[in-house]
């Protein structure tokens, strides 16, 4: 096994690049996107409420996180959601932040 690198990993916010977005709903002609590529740090914070609370606490703050303000409350707002359109969108977000082998035996 090779010896890990010694020196301090340098992180700056300057290093941040833009993420592309992709659309992941429509209400009535407006779209509502996500990044295609989930940071890591919010992989973290979803491993650790789902450590210290629950799966439902999880994907419910993962899914106000990754959606943004504006479009968790368009949901919010849309009499017209449906229990399979939310899971649809879940789906979605969980693929984008953990993957395809974590969301493959949730369908």
């Amino acid at each position: 096994m090779t010896e890990p690198n010694m020196k301090p990993v340098l992180l700056s916010k300057a290093n941040d690049e833009d993420t592309e977005m992709v659309e992941i709903f429509e209400i009535d002609g407006r779209g509502y996107s996500i990044p295609s590529r989930a940071k890591v740090n919010e992989v973290l914070r979803y491993l650790r409420t789902l450590r210290k609370e629950n799966e439902d606490v999880a994907n419910a703050e993962l899914l106000e996180r990754m959606l943004g303000e504006d479009a968790y409350e368009a949901l919010m707002e849309f009499e017209g959601l449906t229990q399979e359109n939310l899971k649809e969108i879940m789906a979605i977000v969980q693929h984008v932040v953990m993957g395809p082998a974590e969301t493959a035996g949730k369908k």
